[in-house]
């Protein structure tokens, strides 16, 4: 087409403008094909567009929830719940436990199962999750959940004498959501974590339940881990705040 018969023709405009700008060439270098109160309505359009548009990298727009996921989350509201994960360190926890086909994952405080619904769902056939909380109330509702899956272990124990007697293999990734774990026998489970495995903690921004003096004690958790050399360790202002460190040695 040559160029006074695309002047007459504004929808064509628009489609050259497109596909110019897919090409990547900018503004100026097409204006001269298209007047300019066409270039005034089509960069009008184009701002409408990047207002409403979905970004791809919006965190927000969690798509792979799992299907439990909302009936626990009913529960959770029913019995009054008030310390459920949300869903960003669910997403994190599952996509890092699918790298490994045959997964032994642990987790330090069950809840009502939240977490532990991404973390079913990214394990894989051949996996082994052990997860552990002292409240028999939140074990039961876990267990009506997934308590039917061969390779979920729910627990209903003291953490800190778990930990302690505990003997077996060490795992590939170690969720600790609870004070045992986390704020104390932090050595002791760290030891449980294979070469190449994770070690994962949130809530470590300052939350609105914390006592007084919590602030102190997640400072200084966080300065000691950070002078461990048998981790790397990546401090993610995100979700809850999330510490996510892999075993080096």
């Amino acid at each position: 087409m040559k160029s006074k018969e695309l002047r007459g023709n504004k929808p064509c405009y628009i489609a050259c403008l497109n596909f110019a700008q897919f090409l990547g060439k900018n503004e100026a270098s097409v204006k001269n094909m298209i007047p300019k109160k066409a270039l005034i309505d089509l960069k009008t359009r184009f701002q409408e567009i990047n207002l409403t548009k979905t970004i791809p990298m919006d965190q927000s727009n969690i798509t792979d929830i799992p299907t439990v996921y909302s009936k626990i989350q009913a529960k959770s509201k029913e019995i009054g719940f008030s310390m459920p994960s949300d869903l960003y360190i669910g997403s994190l926890l599952k996509t890092l436990i699918s790298s490994r086909t045959n997964a032994n994952i642990l987790e330090l405080g069950t809840g009502i199962g939240l977490s532990l619904a991404w973390m079913v769902d990214g394990l894989g056939k051949d996996g082994l999750l052990t997860t552990i909380d002292n409240n028999p109330e939140l074990t039961d509702i876990a267990k009506d959940y997934f308590g039917t899956d061969p390779r979920l272990s729910v627990l209903c124990e003291d953490g800190e004498k778990w930990i302690k007697g505990y003997s077996g293999p060490q795992f590939d990734l170690i969720f600790a959501d609870s004070w045992p774990g986390k704020y104390s026998q932090i050595d002791e489970i760290l030891s449980m974590v294979k070469v190449g495995g994770f070690y994962i903690i949130d809530d470590m921004n300052q939350q609105e339940n914390w006592p007084i003096g919590h602030a102190e004690k997640a400072e200084s958790l966080v300065k000691y881990l950070e002078k461990r050399n048998d981790f790397n360790l990546t401090k993610m202002n995100w979700s809850t705040g999330v510490i996510l460190m892999t075993k080096i040695k």
